[in-house]
């Protein structure tokens, strides 16, 4: 694992020695930050207070639980059911969380998690993923484990760059309004850009002197107008 060393005498975390560890027993946790010693479970360094080692399990996505707690990384999801937790799998990554397989997500007979928080005022019956870090329900779009105070779940659109969105009312980058866009024009162009028919955007900035009309992706660099190429927002010397 990661970060982890041992010798004779002592374990080591990232050159610091662990002073509850025990060097004969112990064990790093492959694929994940957990380790373990025949008394204790440790993560990224950190001792965790009363689990049961013959119990421990990896769950995937830092998640983790024994016979009576479930944990997201190194702390305890409260409430959680151990029975009937599980981890769930993802439709793709999200701007803070590129695993592709599983989301951020948990959830038992009781409640929907995000990492180790309740998310609260879910409809579990209509609760879907959106990406890793993103949900909904015939309610609300939820980021992570809050529910956004601005987003349409019926009409909500992703797009391949993650950090995009639309729906009925607004467009957003990170999960944040646009309050600039004119929604009617919208364009979603790619490679980090979008427009309408008053600018062209990059990373949700202005692309200053951009013609509109004629911006597209490009081959070179990674759009163009009708005078330049662009690079990462900027025009590229010499023009066209």
């Amino acid at each position: 694992s990661i970060g982890y060393a041992k010798d004779a005498f002592h374990v080591f975390y990232e050159g610091i020695i662990l002073k509850d560890a025990d060097p004969k027993s112990f064990e790093f946790i492959e694929n994940s930050d957990y380790a373990k010693d025949r008394k204790s479970i440790f993560y990224a360094g950190t001792k965790i207070e009363g689990i049961a080692i013959n119990t421990f399990k990896l769950l995937p996505n830092g998640y983790a639980k024994d016979k009576n707690k479930v944990l997201y990384r190194k702390s305890i999801v409260e409430g959680a059911d151990v029975k009937t937790f599980e981890v769930i799998k993802t439709s793709g990554p999200s701007v803070y969380n590129d695993f592709n397989e599983y989301s951020g997500y948990g959830k038992d007979k009781k409640n929907i998690y995000y990492y180790d928080k309740v998310v609260h005022d879910v409809d579990k019956a209509t609760f879907t993923i959106m990406n890793a870090g993103m949900s909904k329900d015939k309610n609300h779009v939820i980021v992570g484990s809050r529910i956004s105070e601005y987003m349409d779940p019926e009409t909500l659109e992703l797009f391949s760059e993650i950090y995009y969105l639309k729906d009925k009312n607004n467009v957003y980058f990170i999960y944040e309004p646009m309050k600039d866009i004119d929604l009617p024009s919208f364009v979603y162009v790619g490679k980090g850009y979008i427009k309408d028919k008053y600018k062209v955007y990059y990373l949700g900035k202005p692309v200053e002197g951009a013609d509109v009309e004629t911006f597209s992706a490009s081959k070179v660099g990674d759009a163009e107008d009708k005078n330049f190429y662009y690079f990462g927002g900027a025009k590229m010397l010499g023009g066209k």
